[in-house]
């Protein structure tokens, strides 16, 4: 696959959340490519839900926040099906085009799989050529078109991966490993945080999703559900 050919730069360090004293600033790079903001309550949702879905790259020399992608993996249903959602994903503009948020895809989604994740969604602009082309390259394919999802009117495609399909590659010469800014290792999982009980607060915000390189944007799962009730 295409992703697996691609070198991550050496002056970018790749880790998951470890520390609420990173949240400040995954909102600040996030909320510069949103139409409309997300809560803190959201943030907080994911990320000290699913601290280990989300992954940050920094700058080597001064560890400075260039990319975040952040995420969730849930049961589904009656089914029970463990499915994995990627809720947003951001490059800082003046680094775009380094593979940043290719790389920062694929370790999210090679994680769920690591989690035992049946399957990986998202939703993105239908119109969103650059996204659709980044994760159609990494396995997903078009699931449905959902009409006038976001508050734009506009449509959007939702994005599905099955982990069983014979073109996703987790193979180790894929991507190089994640590893902690401090000692060099392999993050280890947060799995000392409560779960965040999904109240009317905690639930995400209808809004435009984030953008990487380039222009690239997908959607909460859940804003579009609160914002029919609303509506209806």
């Amino acid at each position: 696959m295409e992703i697996a050919e691609r070198e991550v730069p050496k002056d970018v360090v790749f880790s998951s959340f470890e520390s609420e004293e990173a949240l400040p600033d995954i909102m600040a790079l996030v909320e510069k490519d949103l139409s409309e903001p997300y809560s803190i309550f959201t943030y907080r949702y994911f990320i000290l839900g699913w601290p280990e879905l989300t992954i940050m790259a920094r700058e080597a020399a001064d560890n400075k926040l260039l990319g975040v992608i952040v995420c969730k993996a849930d049961r589904q249903n009656r089914r029970k099906r463990l499915r994995g959602y990627i809720a947003m994903l951001a490059v800082e503009k003046d680094h775009r085009k380094r593979g940043i948020g290719s790389y920062l895809a694929y370790a999210a989604i090679k994680k769920m799989k690591d989690m035992g994740c049946d399957d990986a969604v998202l939703e993105t602009e239908y119109v969103n050529s650059a996204a659709l082309s980044l994760y159609e390259r990494l396995g997903f394919t078009r699931d449905k078109r959902l009409c006038r999802y976001y508050l734009n009117g506009g449509d959007a495609f939702r994005l599905k991966l099955w982990f069983t399909s014979p073109s996703w590659d987790d193979s180790p010469a894929a991507a190089p490993p994640l590893t902690s800014e401090a000692a060099g290792e392999t993050p280890a999982v947060v799995d000392n945080l409560a779960e965040p009980s999904t109240t009317e607060a905690q639930k995400p915000a209808a809004t435009s999703q984030p953008t990487h390189e380039p222009d690239t944007s997908s959607k909460v799962e859940q804003s579009k559900k609160g914002k029919k009730k609303k509506s209806g």
